[in-house]
């Protein structure tokens, strides 16, 4: 489809969607193929994590109507395995259930188990590789982790770099993509992760925020051997002692791309709402705008000031449940991939939630949920994320009328130096979560740019301490030093400065 002579209108197809209009050329029946495969098509599609428009929404549309009532044994057994209902079946419990076990024979290098699953007439046999399959994906979760787990751990200290260089000569090629996905979402920024073996190494990327890993790699194409992808992810060779310069151009690259006033990662909710408003009849009515996937991503709803009451894991401690209140309303969610440190969250909290409404069905009962994509302090008052003046300020660039009536005063720093005396001698936070809860708890606006600017100025003056971790910032209050001359401080000395000019 992407020929410059080809003229055709749909240029997102997937491998198997090319597969398709072979099939249909071959039959010279569209509509014959199309009843007989849609189920397999619209699982390649949507495993492949295309843009469900055009004619990808048509396959994805007829073939979770056949997977509704399939009569391949095979995907059958797999539904069964996952303890899927193939009545209630969506593009997301194809991406996130059905999806990950068939690709976990490719990624653990045992391909059969997919191919006898698809091609088998036998249920029992079909029973029997439904249950290998998700045994593998078991496995390959257990090797995700692991990787994860070196991988973070061989991060740098300080904040994070503009993209993220790995090699390790112990890694599953195999699964080392989807790491790199897992950091590049985490980290905001582009990850890549080589596995070594010997003096070459092999690598997966995966980018963040619209940086072109293909381009990208196209302009460091004489430090690789070879590369392919596009602009999403990407895989490239590369020669051991290549590694460094890479890392060290890519870094630039993605510096250049990133700039200062660019959000790195953002959510868009597309409607707050309260919550009378979030019933199951409402819920089930959003079924209209099904298939939902890239491209035509589910709606996401936020509500405000809502009160957790309970917390607790599931999931072998990998996920939250959250119980949360507001009024006399209450609501289940679960929060994949997250702990309370990790959303610094504790029961108690008032929290803002962006969530995917969804219907939790257990043993015949239906009960609303909220499947959480975010979570954050409420606040009384405005918490801008907003950075510009701090690094103006830093550069000791010229500042506008309107940008020195932003520096913080005395009031301010007496505010953030309270809250942080409050809170004991130590804080670990995400700086604007950090950020969010000194204005929850004054009801006072505070940018994260002026937040910055008042540590800094206490920094100076050895008040406290503070360190960066990746996305995090620990601050350690100096013992014994309550009390200090703010004006030695380097940092308030550009401020008055500025204040002056």
């Amino acid at each position: 489809p992407h020929r410059p002579d080809g003229g055709y209108p749909h240029k997102d197809l997937s491998g198997v969607g090319i597969a398709f209009k072979l099939a249909c050329a071959l039959s010279g029946d569209t509509e014959a193929v199309l009843s007989e495969y849609a189920d397999m098509v619209c699982l390649g599609t949507v495993a492949d994590v295309m843009p469900l428009r055009g004619e990808n929404r048509v396959f994805a549309a007829r073939g979770l109507e056949l997977l509704a009532h399939t009569k391949r044994p095979g995907i059958a057994a797999l539904m069964a395995e996952c303890g899927c209902d193939p009545k209630s079946v969506t593009c997301s419990t194809i991406g996130f259930m059905l999806a990950p076990r068939i690709n976990a024979a490719g990624r653990m290098g045992q391909i059969d188990l997919a191919l006898k699953l698809f091609l088998t007439d036998d249920p029992q046999e079909a029973s029997d590789a439904a249950k290998a399959l998700c045994a593998l994906n078991r496995q390959r979760q257990a090797v995700e982790s692991e990787i994860y787990r070196q991988a973070v751990a061989m991060l740098p200290a300080g904040k994070p770099p503009e993209a993220i260089v790995l090699a390790d000569e112990g890694w599953h090629q195999g699964v080392v993509g989807i790491v790199a996905s897992r950091i590049a979402e985490e980290y905001a920024c582009p990850a890549f992760l080589i596995c070594l073996d010997g003096e070459h190494g092999k690598a997966s990327s995966r980018s963040h925020g619209g940086f072109n890993l293909f381009a990208s790699l196209s302009t460091l194409s004489p430090l690789l051997e070879s590369y392919g992808g596009h602009e999403l992810a990407a895989g490239f060779t590369i020669s051991r002692k290549n590694i460094p310069e890479f890392r060290r151009q890519i870094c630039a690259l993605a510096a250049d791309y990133y700039q200062d006033d660019m959000p790195r990662t953002s959510l868009d909710v597309d409607c707050a709402i309260d919550p009378e408003l979030l019933t199951i009849p409402g819920i089930d009515s959003l079924n209209a705008l099904e298939p939902c996937g890239n491209g035509c991503p589910k709606p996401v709803l936020s509500m405000s000031g809502l009160t957790i009451e309970r917390i607790s894991m599931v999931g072998g401690g990998r996920h939250m449940r959250l119980r949360l209140r507001k009024g006399h309303f209450t609501f289940g969610a679960i929060y994949f991939s997250a702990n309370p440190q990790s959303v610094s969250i504790a029961p108690g909290d008032l929290v803002d939630v962006a969530f995917h409404p969804q219907i939790n069905e257990y043993r015949g009962d239906r009960i609303v949920q909220m499947n959480v994509l975010d979570i954050r302090p409420s606040c009384r008052a405005a918490c801008s994320p907003e950075t510009s003046l701090y690094r103006a300020l830093q550069k000791g660039e010229h500042l506008s009328r309107e940008n020195i009536a932003c520096l913080p005063d005395r009031a301010m720093l007496a505010m953030v130096w309270r809250y942080l005396a409050s809170t004991g001698t130590e804080v670990q936070e995400s700086p604007l979560c950090l950020c969010r809860k000194i204005v929850r708890w004054a009801g006072k606006p505070l940018s994260l740019g002026q937040l910055s600017i008042c540590l800094d100025i206490f920094r100076d003056v050895g008040l406290l301490e503070i360190t960066r971790l990746h996305k995090s910032v620990t601050i350690r209050l100096t013992p014994g030093t309550e009390k200090a001359d703010l004006t030695t401080s380097q940092t308030m000395q550009r401020l008055l400065r500025a204040k002056e000019s």
